[in-house]
Parts: structure tokens; C-alpha cells; sequence
């Protein structure tokens, strides 16, 4: 009986132990988590098709973003007439769309060869 209690007691020490050094390695995962995301708030990514959407898509006419290459130049807008059918393609002001979706023109991108690599801010 006194073994099975001390066992008893050991696997309760063993698992009370278990949880804190999870508590603390979940706490240390989470400031550095916290750490690593700030920044990301400086440089905020941009909404190609909702800007494009704004700017394009009224009286009837449909908008979105379109990318046609694989650089980071290679974005524009098409708004489409969907009585006639008829679309125009118009270019983005990368400036201009940070100015409205972020608050700030500032803009750059990370990789030429990634077109999803656009961020607002510095």
C-alpha cells in the first residue's frame, strides 16, 4: 500500500511537473510569437482585388485585380462591363492603394520574382 501511494504521489509530482514546463515553454512560445509578429504591423500587406474594387467597380461594372506574370509589376485592374462585355484594364498606384487601405503611401516589396511580396508602411 505504501508503494502504490508513493508511486501515486510520484505520477502526480511527475505530471504537476510536466504542466508547469509546458506552462513556461507555451509562455516563452508566446513572447516570442508576440515578438516575431510586431514588426509585421510596420510593413502591412495590400488587397490588390478590394482596391481594385474601389476604385473601378461602379455603375454596373465589375472589378478586380489581375495578374498576368509571376513579378511583382505585373498587377492591374480589369473592370468589366458585363451588359456589353467589354473590359478595360487599368494600372495600379501601389502608393495610392496603401494611401487608402493602410494610411500611408510609403510602399516597397520584399522579392521582384513574388508578386504577393508588396507591403505598405517602411
Amino acid at each position: 500500500m505504501l508503494l502504490s501511494k508513493i508511486q501515486t504521489d510520484s505520477s502526480q509530482s511527475n505530471i504537476q511537473q510536466r504542466i508547469a514546463n509546458t506552462a513556461i515553454a507555451l509562455g516563452v512560445g508566446v513572447i516570442s510569437l508576440t515578438a516575431s509578429i510586431a514588426p509585421a504591423f510596420a510593413r502591412s500587406g495590400l488587397d490588390f482585388d478590394r482596391y481594385c474594387k474601389s476604385q473601378h467597380q461602379r455603375n454596373g461594372m465589375l472589378a478586380w485585380a489581375h495578374r498576368n506574370g509571376n513579378t511583382v509589376y505585373d498587377w492591374s485592374c480589369i473592370q468589366h462591363n458585363p451588359v456589353s462585355r467589354s473590359q478595360k484594364r487599368f494600372g495600379i498606384n501601389v502608393g495610392h492603394a496603401c494611401a487608402v487601405q493602410r494610411g500611408t503611401w510609403d510602399h516597397g516589396f520584399t522579392n521582384r520574382n513574388n508578386p504577393f511580396s508588396w507591403y505598405c508602411g517602411r
